[in-house]
């Protein structure tokens, strides 16, 4: 059985497999993701800010601290991570629950509404991402910040190098031109995910009036980890791509 990335977070097992995850000491999101979103992001105070794929509300939390005068709406289609989210998150926080794709439908958000559009670890679950990047360019403001996080197309290309590769040794890009869906084995459960090559997610942000602003691929930094070992074993392959882009004034909405 396959799952999409909203049943998997829905479930118990689900639910339960992914807390056990982030416990773990030098996990690789908390060192290798996070940070480099929270540098990328930069000042947000007073800023409003659309979370996409806000999760459990941990980036929230984090944009929401001492910024009382900021607006931070976050969007998942998981409720469990919702109301995960709603008792870490600080009462002037807005939440929503509802699919990425299809949530400019269901609210009445205008042109130019945000100053900054996160998103981490979610546009590798959407299927249709040409059509969630021209939303997005249009609910930010001239100028404004899109900054999101993927797996990095050198994992997504061939799931198949994860079977029996705990050490996070070496792996096997193939089929990395063939894009589309891939089935990984994750926490005990197989779930769908999508495939895109850098040059893929470089265009769809091109065509849709964005520039590119800054690139980071979650480089390890020594500092960031417990243990001398697993900083060692994260330098032999990247995990993330983590891009920072800019709305190109004066686009019509």
């Amino acid at each position: 059985m396959v799952l999409k990335g909203t049943e998997f977070y829905n479930s118990e097992k689900g639910l339960h497999q992914y807390i056990e995850s982030k416990n773990v000491a030098d996990e690789a999101n908390s060192t290798l993701e996070k940070p480099y979103i929270m540098n990328l992001a930069g000042d947000v105070l007073q800023k409003r800010i659309l979370d996409l794929g806000c999760g459990d509300g941990e980036l929230g939390n984090r944009f929401l601290e001492n910024n009382s005068d900021g607006y931070y709406c976050g969007i998942d289609a998981s409720k469990k991570m919702v109301e995960m989210a709603r008792e870490k998150l600080p009462a002037n926080a807005t939440l929503k629950q509802c699919n990425i794709e299809d949530c400019w439908e269901n609210e009445p958000w205008s042109s130019k509404a945000f100053d900054i559009v996160i998103s981490s670890m979610a546009l590798h679950y959407i299927h249709d991402l040409n059509k969630v990047m021209g939303k997005i360019h249009r609910v930010l403001k001239d100028e404004g910040t899109f900054i999101f996080s993927v797996e990095h197309p050198v994992i997504t290309s061939n799931y198949e190098s994860s079977e029996g590769n705990e050490d996070h040794g070496s792996w096997l890009v193939d089929n990395y031109f063939t894009e589309g869906e891939r089935q990984t084995y994750w926490l005990g459960t197989n779930i769908l995910k999508y495939h895109r090559s850098l040059e893929t997610y470089f265009s769809l942000l091109i065509n849709n009036g964005f520039l590119i602003d800054d690139v980071k691929e979650g480089k390890p930094v020594r500092e960031r980890f417990m243990y001398e070992h697993n900083y060692e074993q994260r330098l032999k392959k990247p995990m993330y791509l983590i891009i920072k882009c800019k709305k190109k004034g004066g686009r019509a909405a």
